[in-house]
């Protein structure tokens, strides 16, 4: 999981950052775009508009 539990900060996975001219390779770009979904799902909205909820 590429978000630092202690810190919050998010550090994208390695191999994702193409060159120029570089033909890109699906499969580390699929898990990049995975992960960034994933991580923004489980954000908390700064606005407030989600609470936060106790685990059961």
């Amino acid at each position: 999981m590429p978000r630092n539990p202690s810190t919050g900060v998010y550090s994208k996975p390695a191999v994702t950052t193409p060159s120029v001219g570089q033909v890109i390779d699906p499969v580390p770009w699929n898990a990049l775009t995975t992960d960034l979904g994933n991580e923004i799902t489980n954000s908390l909205p700064r606005d407030g508009s989600a609470p936060m909820v106790a685990p059961e």
